[in-house]
């Protein structure tokens, strides 16, 4: 998997199922979270981008990472993916 899939198969993504008038109704609806979005991250393996293979991740650098937030911060993404999944990995990466 390179950085190119993962920001077009996002960006694919985006364009089919979750287009601009979906974020409308999101967001006309008062909703702030989406548990099923955050399902299809896990789905997608986004919650195991920067995990080390040997963890069962994907190993990925930080340009990978960066590369899909702006994916997510272009569609709008109506998910805390940054809070769920990237965070926690960060805070855990800088622990001795």
């Amino acid at each position: 998997m390179s950085i190119e899939l993962i920001t077009s198969s996002a960006a694919r993504l985006f364009e089919k199922d979750f287009d601009l008038a979906y974020m409308r109704r999101f967001r006309a609806a008062g909703q702030r979270e989406s548990g099923p979005l955050l399902g299809l991250c896990r789905e997608m393996g986004w919650h195991g981008l920067i995990v080390d293979e040997s963890c069962g991740g994907f190993g990925f650098k930080l340009d990978a990472l960066c590369a899909l937030l702006q994916e997510l911060g272009r569609a709008g993404f109506p998910t805390l993916y940054f809070s769920h999944f990237v965070a926690p990995l960060l805070a855990l990466d800088a622990l001795p």
